[in-house]
């Protein structure tokens, strides 16, 4: 057993540096996932994933590492106990992560032990793994005929487990866990594309890409966690952590080229290797130059011109004069500025005589509203000043105040209170919640949301005042329209009278002739009588 573990028996292979560091980073996830909640099945079930994983990236680098002999095999067969695990592990985990632990417990229970049964095949036969066979990346397994066997196993489990998956997500209700389920399909969906590195064991020499899939689907999983709080984890430390693996993505390459071309460009000329590396370098700072802001804003860390951002607003809110727009845009400014895990904003509604939740994004909070005699929203209005939570326990300023204040704060999940007031009239509030990279507000933050408020009051002002003239304007034309048809109706009637009047007029002359000339012929008769 010594010799299978001595130094010797190993060399330094940079084709396998891949595999031994994101082997570590998948494993540290996966610890860092269940010390979070050591409680919680789900957090379990997901280091049990990320266990596998890193045993599988593990072995593969020990094999790609080693010189041949015979304990080559030994590290073969390590190989697949890792492999064999991850299937049961997943299925463990969605079956876990859906609530459906009970339900489920017969087939979690039935996947570990076919897993068991095929390792203890595994190592008691040579029927699945032959050996291995050696490649331009270095040594890796070799599967026999019955190693089919296990490719079903390995497909058929992974299928149920995407199944579930594909079902938990599509008729999951909760916006945000929808989401959750969704960004870790796909990131699943990609790790699965570690699966072609069963094709060198059937004898294609091709580079085992199963890390650089997993750095993939360790980026969506650390942003899922940090963005969205994926299983309900919520530090500081993991996103700098996957901040800084990141931004190392960004910069291996180019130390993997230079490193794997000095070969080539220590026998060039002095200009010649100049003009390589030179460009190289070039390359770097371009690329260092168009994603690391993108990367600093992925993972909430990316510092604005705060006043060229409030220049930007201040041009785009003068083109504005719809509500809906104006916020929307306030909405934008805030959300891509600031960070904040939730805005709300509320204007007040002449008509409800209530303070209404009008935010465009957040659909799922429609309908809420606040009370214009709220205790805490009439100081704001009196004071005019923004409200930190982490403030109201210490500032005397809120020692009138500080229990309807915190009160407020926990029912909207306020963080930072920002009140819209003009001429002692509360217009409106935004409530911020937490920033999503977990910092604190700072003064700069304060300084941005003062100068900030000061622009909305003027803009949603005129917003308001706008539309109000519009509303007035839509009464007046519709009054008129009215009064027009009006007319038109009477215009009508008294075009009917006149035309009744002179119907009369006509039949009614020949009419009086007619009994004229009867009176007459009566009399005569009369008198001849």
């Amino acid at each position: 057993m010594h010799e299978i573990f001595h130094a010797s028996n190993f060399y330094v292979n940079p084709y396998a540096i891949p595999h031994f560091i994101i082997s570590f980073f998948l494993l540290a996830l996966g610890i860092f996932v269940y010390r979070q909640n050591r409680r919680s099945v789900t957090n379990l079930s997901y280091l049990l994933v990320c266990l596998s994983a890193s045993l599988w990236l593990l072995g593969d680098a020990i094999i790609m590492s080693t010189k041949e002999g015979m304990h080559t095999l030994f590290w073969v067969k390590f190989v697949y106990i890792g492999i064999t695990f991850i299937p049961p592990s997943l299925y463990f985990f969605i079956v876990s992560w859906s609530d459906k632990i009970r339900q489920k417990k017969k087939w979690i229970i039935f996947n570990y032990v076919l897993g068991l049964v095929f390792i203890i095949l595994l190592f008691a036969t040579d029927r699945f793994v032959i050996g291995y066979q050696k490649h331009f990346f270095g040594n890796f397994s070799q599967l026999g005929r019955w190693g089919i066997l296990f490719l079903i196993y390995f497909l058929g489990v992974s299928g149920v487990f995407f199944y579930a998956l594909i079902k938990s997500y599509l008729s999951e209700s909760d916006a945000i866990k929808k989401i959750q389920k969704r960004r870790i399909l796909i990131a699943f969906l990609i790790a699965f594309m570690g699966a072609t590195e069963f094709l060198p064991t059937y004898g294609v020499s091709i580079y085992p890409m199963g890390c650089w899939a997993i750095i993939l689907f360790f980026i969506i999983v650390a942003h899922t966690i940090i963005r969205y709080k994926l299983m309900d984890i919520e530090t500081v430390l993991h996103k700098t952590i996957a901040w800084v693996f990141t931004n190392l993505m960004l910069i291996i390459p180019f130390v993997v080229i230079i490193y794997f071309t000095r070969s080539w460009y220590m026998q060039l000329n002095n200009p010649e290797a100049f003009i390589f590396l030179g460009t190289l370098l070039l390359a770097f700072l371009f690329c260092f130059t168009v994603f690391q802001p993108r990367i600093d804003h992925l993972f909430q860390r990316r510092r604005y011109n705060l006043e060229g951002v409030l220049r930007n607003f201040t041009d785009d809110i003068t083109h504005l004069k719809g509500i809906t727009q104006l916020i929307k845009r306030i909405e934008d400014t805030i959300a891509e500025t600031l960070y904040p895990q939730s805005i709300g904003i509320f204007i007040y509604d002449e008509k409800t005589k209530k303070y209404n939740l009008i935010n465009i994004k957040d659909t799922a909070r429609e309908g809420e509203s606040l009370e214009i005699e709220d205790a805490f929203l009439r100081w704001l209005t009196k004071n005019d000043k923004i409200v930190y939570k982490e403030f109201i326990d210490t500032d005397p300023a809120y020692a009138t105040i500080g229990d309807k204040a915190k009160e407020y704060c926990d029912r909207t999940q306020a963080t930072c209170v920002v009140p819209l007031v003009l001429n002692e009239w509360l217009l409106g509030i935004i409530n911020l919640g937490k920033k999503a990279n977990l910092r604190r507000y700072a003064a700069v933050d304060f300084n941005f949301l003062t100068t900030l408020k000061n622009q909305c009051v003027i803009a949603i002002s005129n917003s308001l005042l706008y539309e109000n003239i519009e509303e007035q304007v839509r009464q007046r034309t519709k009054e008129l329209v009215e009064v027009q048809q009006q007319l038109i109706q009477a215009e009508k009637l008294a075009t009917v009278g006149t035309l009744a009047g002179g119907v009369a007029h006509e039949i009614n002359n020949p009419l009086t002739a007619v009994l004229t000339n009867a009176q007459i012929l009566l009399a005569s008769d009369t008198i001849r009588n």
